[in-house]
């Protein structure tokens, strides 16, 4: 039985996919992926939560069967996933990034389609596990075919949440101000992920995973921090960002 929160979180559910345009049920979507993947194999779909009697581990996916051109049939059809499925986000930065879970039916949940729901169980949550993700409208590819398989599993990065800053004194429309100054001259996520993807290439330190390098691990870090800073409001070290750039340019 649904709670009230839970009732407003559908019916605000429901609204939404409603008057949108099917953007998340054609092929065009699919192709985001840049996998040549049968349609009905995936999804690129957004992730929540939702109190239930998914454990640790598992996921609810209830899913829009659609044609070959990515369009769905004339007579609406839904398929529940059951078994093992293969889920991650755009960007993943660190090999843990990508993980497997286990798609179980849940009758109950049969009202929420083309979305992925995680579970609330566990000392971490799985959402968090897969690039440090909150459910803030996070999107996630989801794989449960066949041809895709995950020959090494790496533990997921424990990304470090960054404290928001919390004034004691009443907030002012100049703190407001200055706030989305201070975001305008913060280093931006785009530079570190690219200088990211410079360590990883590189490889200096020679390892076998390239995205468990130290200093790669730092940057994911450093890019999840920038992508909540304009919630936490913390701001990234520049300083240390010049002295990863001269690392990798020396």
């Amino acid at each position: 039985r649904f709670s009230l929160v839970d009732s407003i979180f559908l019916e605000l559910q429901d609204k939404w996919f409603t008057n949108k345009k099917q953007p998340l049920r054609n092929k065009q979507d699919l192709l985001k992926n840049k996998l040549p993947l049968p349609v009905n194999e995936c999804r690129y779909m957004f992730g929540c939560t939702l109190e239930s009697k998914l454990k640790a581990g598992q996921c609810f996916i209830r899913y829009q069967v659609v044609d070959d051109d990515g369009k769905p049939l004339r007579k609406p059809e839904f398929k529940t996933v059951v078994g093992s499925v293969i889920i991650t986000k755009n960007p993943c930065p660190y090999a843990g990034d990508i993980m497997k879970l286990e798609a179980v039916d849940l009758p109950e949940l049969d009202c929420l389609t083309d979305v992925i729901v995680f579970s609330t169980e566990g000392d971490r949550p799985d959402c968090n596990k897969i690039a440090g993700s909150d459910l803030d409208g996070d999107h996630y590819f989801v794989y449960w075919g066949k041809q895709l398989q995950i020959a090494e599993t790496i533990e997921p990065l424990e990304y470090k949440v960054e404290s928001p800053n919390v004034s004691s004194m009443p907030i002012t429309a100049n703190n407001i101000i200055n706030h989305c100054f201070s975001l305008l001259g913060a280093t931006s996520y785009g530079e570190i992920y690219n200088l990211h993807a410079i360590v990883v290439d590189q490889n200096l330190e020679k390892h076998s995973k390239r995205t468990c390098q130290k200093l790669a691990i730092e940057m994911a870090n450093m890019f999840s921090a920038a992508i909540d800073s304009g919630k936490t409001g913390y701001q990234i070290d520049k300083n240390r960002i010049k002295q990863n750039s001269k690392y990798c340019w020396q």
